[in-house]
């Protein structure tokens, strides 16, 4: 504000000073009787004048626009300016309805996520219910077991002691021969106890089959509700881990996530801690991903990792063969965390599979060509099973068809569909050594009657 003053003042005296010169100026001319350009004395001092009021003029903006910046913006870029704070002013009125718009989304999303959450405390409370009431089915059944168990023992016992009662009396039958005509009455008596005794065996043994066979019902319902109780006892896991995930609010990373995997030979036991520090620094950039936000500060040290952990690693690959290390997430973290608990997980990378051996197989009785989709259901529990097989061996890389395109399955899907002859069994194996650390490459080949006639 006081240069602007400054350059008022200034301006004016110069104006002033130039006037009076001007004026003095066009006195003398006047005085001197002067003439320019054949002109009378009196035009003379007119042009005179005007020449020092133009003087006076460029003078006066000259140094207007030699000392203000903004004057000469104003006057010379004044149009460019308003468009461009006009371009401006749009993309912040479009920045503004894009955020609008996703402010709006992202409530409808927590809107849906809450509806989700009460149908999945139902569902928990529903399983819950039932499986309580199973497990009182299942103890009341088990009791009717053990009552007959206990029955059945002690009418087979019952049985012995006739059987040996029965050969006693056949023993006393076979002396009593010797003596028939004596002892006729005597044997008559016994006959008829004996066949009393048979009858009461046949009703016996009658009874122990009614037993075996209640037995054997009794233990199929059992078995039964087992089954139920386990997949009730899976499913409440799940809605359990559900439930757990809903409540935790927006989780950015879950138990066991892996955040850094890589596989180390170590041979100069100074590089161990150079392959740990950057298996560190590989998982905190995740961890930094998974948990930062919009603007991510990847300076930020977000892994947390005990000495102990590390020396103990350090000692684990420090002999020269080939490791599998895998940094996993201790716990479940949310958005916006600024530190992550971790732990490894050091596993020897050994070979699991030969290239050709066969991982998973699966026998198709039935597969309709009227259906496109009829094949995709096996084909996905075949790699289901690949994978569940692959996981158990130790495989911890990635499980893949040939170089992970989903088109191979997509074609091998539509080969089983088209096929011109029935497929009796699909195939995942091996294209080429499988170890710890992965990838396992499969190749799906489908069969007739033993002959392969799709393989994709």
């Amino acid at each position: 504000m006081t240069s602007a003053f400054v350059l008022i003042f200034s301006v004016l005296i110069l104006g002033g000073i130039l006037a009076a010169l001007g004026d003095r100026l066009g006195s003398k001319v006047g005085k001197a009787r002067l003439t320019l350009f054949n002109l009378r004395p009196k035009q003379t001092a007119v042009v005179v004048t005007v020449m020092t009021g133009t003087v006076i003029a460029a003078s006066t903006l000259g140094l207007l626009f030699g000392l203000s910046k903004s004057l000469r913006q104003g006057v010379f870029q004044l149009d460019e300016i308003l468009a461009q704070r006009r371009q401006e002013l749009m993309d912040v009125t479009a920045e503004k309805e894009k955020i609008e718009k996703e402010l709006q989304a992202a409530r409808d999303d927590r809107l849906e996520a809450e509806q989700d959450l009460q149908e999945i405390e139902a569902k928990f409370e529903t399983a819950q219910t039932q499986l309580a009431g199973f497990r009182e089915q299942a103890s009341e059944l088990q009791a009717d077991i053990n009552a007959l168990t206990t029955e059945q023992t002690t009418l087979r016992q019952q049985r012995d002691r006739l059987q040996a009662q029965s050969e006693t009396l056949r023993a006393q039958l076979n002396q009593q021969n010797t003596i028939v005509e004596e002892r006729s009455q005597q044997i008559e008596a016994l006959e008829a106890q004996q066949s009393e005794l048979q009858a009461e065996i046949n009703q016996r043994d009658g009874r122990i089959a009614q037993l075996d066979q209640a037995i054997a019902q009794k233990d199929q319902v059992l078995t039964g509700l087992e089954n139920q109780i386990g997949s009730l006892e899976q499913q409440i896991d799940i809605l359990e881990a559900n439930y757990i995930n809903f409540r935790s609010g927006n989780v950015a990373l879950t138990t066991g996530q892996v955040l850094a995997f890589g596989v180390v030979r170590i041979i100069d036991p100074k590089a161990a801690s150079q392959a740990v520090d950057q298996l560190l620094r590989e998982a905190n950039r995740n961890a930094i991903i998974a948990t930062g936000g919009v603007n991510p500060d990847f300076e930020a040290r977000v892994v947390q990792i005990t000495n102990a952990q590390v020396q103990q690693l350090l000692g684990q690959i420090a002999d020269g063969r080939d490791y599998v290390v895998r940094l996993l997430a201790a716990g479940n973290y949310l958005q916006g965390e600024g530190s992550v608990q971790v732990f490894a997980d050091v596993t020897l990378n050994e070979q699991v599979f030969r290239a050709g051996e066969v991982i998973a197989t699966l026998s198709l009785e039935e597969l309709s060509v009227q259906n496109p989709s009829a094949a995709r259901r096996p084909v996905d529990f075949l790699l289901g099973a690949a994978q569940f097989r692959a996981r158990r061996a130790g495989v911890l890389g990635d499980i893949q068809v040939k170089d992970g395109n989903v088109g191979h399955i997509i074609n091998f899907v539509e080969a089983l569909n088209n096929a011109p002859e029935p497929v009796t069994e699909i195939r995942a194996i091996a294209i080429e050594n499988g170890f710890t650390a992965g990838p396992l490459r499969l190749e799906l080949v489908g069969l007739s009657n033993g002959r392969i006639v799709i393989r994709q």
